[in-house]
């Protein structure tokens, strides 16, 4: 080899540790392999080159990359993709047992050689040259060509250079791309965390923590289902999950009630071939994994997470998942007694009713609404006029419960659109948005009807008659503002009291109402 030769060989071989260490600068590790075989085939001048990854617990050899003449043809890549190698068996397994590389100058004569069809088609010369760096096997490099001892010791001996550089730098990248991987995690864990610190209501702390959860473990879908009355529901998802669909799939899903009873994360490598979890499946899904959402030792739900690979799902991806599964209790469990507390700050205890303070803030808002949609709100003041006669005959215990009854009775004839409140002792109201005077009327009098076609009947058996007066106004026909609404609607009340009770009577018309 002349010297002008010589030092453009050299180059090369720098060229080619270059590429593989740029390749590992972007953190790209097939873009290493890639690299890698290409530059092992060039200055090998190899008929074909193949990197061969190690899968540790199998003990066997996958391809990685792969570069050929053409003229070999297709089916020799095919071939090389369809083989899975072990460790031990063969010249390639032998070379990752006993950690050492081999120039061989006919295969076919090698000790265990198996007569592949590259051998019978001449391609009888090989290096085979393991991936090692700082003890831990990582693959293999094998390059052919035809001929007997068609290599050079030269060339050997680059082979050698450049496969532990590449070993190296598959090291590194695994490094960094698994600290890269870290520092995602634990970003992800951190925004998760402060979302659900924040969170005072459950659908926002179910909906931070599913979010979190599909891209803690760079899932596909991710959905949290919980139960009610022996049916599991959807609670959150991700965005392309439809929760009313799910919901009519999984009311009594089998894989989520193995996962509450035992308490236990689930992971299925193939959804599809065992035929489980059709919501995940629906959305083109393949594996899935699950852990169960705990509130106080109680297991209130489930969260599944989702991916369109088969057997994606690690012990690694559930230890994660269940790790932000416990602060998404803490944190449900939190945003139910903000919301409890929110409740009975607005509720009446011992009705069940909203409480005056609430009716004050809500007709403020419908004065408003109806201002601006230019469409009427309605006010009902209701009033018992017998139970005062229940405390005094038969206790203030069954005056309670005439009092519920009534609550019960109103609760069950006011629409889904209206707010139906205690104001006080006995004293109800009903108000009614989007409602004009004569359908509040209407709804005053159907609540008087139904109370007083029904005695109250006490514990003992004993049966009272009861029922109540109503009074009725409506903005802006009667009035113009909340204020002078809830005064209208009490003066009716009034008269209604003063006509003898059991009687409903509405406000006045103003005289530029509609104006």
């Amino acid at each position: 080899m002349g010297e002008t030769e010589g030092a453009s060989l050299r180059l090369m071989e720098l060229d080619a540790v270059n590429d593989v260490l740029l390749r590992a600068t972007r953190l790209d590790l097939s873009g290493v392999f890639d690299a890698a075989v290409e530059r092992f085939h060039t200055l090998t001048t190899a008929r074909a080159t193949t990197l061969r990854l190690l899968d540790p617990s199998a003990q066997t050899l996958s391809l990685a990359a792969i570069r050929f003449d053409p003229e070999l043809g297709p089916e020799y890549e095919a071939e090389q993709r369809s083989r899975t190698l072990r460790v031990g068996r063969g010249l390639i397994g032998r070379a990752m047992a006993e950690r050492r590389a081999f120039l061989v100058d006919d295969m076919a004569a090698f000790p265990g050689a198996t007569n592949r069809p590259e051998t019978a088609g001449q391609l009888r010369s090989a290096i085979v040259v393991p991936l090692e760096a700082e003890g831990e096997l990582l693959g293999v490099i094998r390059s052919v060509k035809p001929g007997r001892a068609s290599f050079t010791p030269h060339q050997f001996a680059v082979a050698q250079a450049l496969a532990r550089v590449t070993a190296l730098t598959v090291l590194t990248v695994r490094g960094r791309s698994e600290l890269a991987e870290r520092a995602s995690q634990l970003e992800v864990m951190y925004e998760t965390s402060l979302k659900l610190s924040h969170a005072t209501a459950v659908k926002e702390a179910l909906d931070a923590v599913v979010d979190g959860a599909t891209r803690l473990v760079s899932a596909d879908a991710g959905v949290a289902l919980g139960r009610d009355d022996g049916r599991f529901v959807p609670l959150a998802g991700t965005a392309n999950v439809d929760l009313e669909k799910i919901a009519r799939r999984v009311p009594h899903g089998r894989v989520t009630a193995q996962l509450l009873a035992t308490r236990d994360s689930v992971v299925i490598a193939d959804i599809e071939a065992a035929q489980l979890m059709s919501w995940a499946r629906d959305l083109g899904m393949r594996s899935v994994a699950g852990v169960p959402l705990r509130s106080e030792g109680v297991v209130v739900g489930a969260l599944w997470v989702a991916h369109r690979q088969p057997g994606y799902f690690s012990d690694l991806h559930t230890r994660h998942l269940s790790v932000l599964a416990l602060q998404a209790a803490a944190s449900v469990a939190r945003a139910e007694s903000f919301a409890e507390a929110q409740r009975m700050a607005v509720t009446d205890e011992l009705s069940g009713l909203f409480n005056a303070r609430y009716l004050t803030a809500r007709l403020a808002e419908e004065i408003v609404r109806a201002t601006r949609t230019k469409r009427s709100v309605s006010l009902i003041v209701i009033d018992s006029d017998s139970l005062k006669g229940v405390n005094d005959v038969y206790g203030h215990l069954e005056g309670d419960r005439a009092l519920i009854s009534l609550a019960t009775r109103l609760r069950g004839l006011a629409r889904s659109s209206d707010v139906a409140v205690r104001f006080g002792g006995d004293e109800f109201v009903l108000l009614q948005p989007e409602t004009e005077l004569a359908g509040a009327a209407e709804t005053a009098e159907r609540v008087r009807s139904a109370v007083s076609s029904h005695p109250f009947v006490t514990l003992d058996g004993r049966s009272a008659h009861v029922s109540v007066s109503a009074g009725v106004a409506s903005f802006p026909a009667c009035a113009v503002s909340s204020s002078d609404l809830f005064r209208a609607a009490d003066e009716a009340l009034y008269r209604a009291k003063r006509g003898g009770k059991d009687r409903v009577v509405t406000a006045p018309l103003r005289g530029d109402a509609g104006l």
